[in-house]
């Protein structure tokens, strides 16, 4: 007997009948219907898997096969990031980051995902007052791609209508300090020296 794909042997064996001496004219049979087979053993995989229930298993990201990832994320959010490892995929799959579209949780975590180190990320809705403007600041020194891609990446992540104010910084902001300390005096003392440049 040739070897069968698991799915051109299931086939196979369901026509028996007709695969009388088939070995005599060295499989014919077997051979056309492996060929047929071939092209879609991957589904049937997941349609008849060895364990679990059929089609189930692949909307678990811990299990399902790195060659569906792509496949699966249509149902949890954008596309998988290009570049990241198989474990860094599946967490992406299950923090389900298209759910959250929009909101400054979703944003944070997308632009997270293009960051290294602290991945610090500040956000400011209704931005110097207009409910229209958000602001977003990022360390120059975390990114993970060029500048012009990033600055592309983050205004993908902005819902319609909204303006954005998207610039980067190497070390705090106004805001985000002021948000830190609740005195004059405190914030003073955790920054002794001021450098406009890096205030953003």
């Amino acid at each position: 007997m040739i070897a069968l794909t698991p799915l051109g042997e299931y086939v196979y064996d369901q026509l028996a009948p007709l695969a009388i001496a088939d070995e005599v004219a060295d499989w014919p049979l077997a051979t056309f219907v492996d060929a047929l087979a071939a092209p879609i053993q991957a589904i049937d995989d997941v349609a008849r898997p060895a364990t679990g229930t059929p089609w189930g298993w692949m909307f678990d990201p811990a299990i399902c096969p790195p060659a569906w990832f792509q496949w699966i994320a249509q149902f949890s959010g954008p596309p998988i990031t290009e570049g990241i490892t198989e474990q860094a995929a599946r967490e992406e799959l299950a923090a389900h980051p298209g759910w959250t579209r929009g909101t400054v949780d979703g944003i944070t975590a997308q632009i997270k995902s293009r960051l290294s180190g602290a991945q610090w990320v500040a956000i400011y809705e209704r931005y110097q007052g207009d409910p229209y403007s958000i602001a977003i600041r990022v360390r120059l020194s975390e990114l993970t791609i060029p500048t012009a891609e990033m600055a592309t990446f983050v205004k993908s992540l902005i819902p319609a209508g909204l303006t954005l104010d998207y610039n980067y910084v190497a070390g705090a902001t106004f805001d985000s300090a002021n948000a830190a300390f609740t005195t004059f005096d405190a914030e003073n003392a955790a920054f002794s020296t001021f450098d406009a440049a890096a205030a953003g």
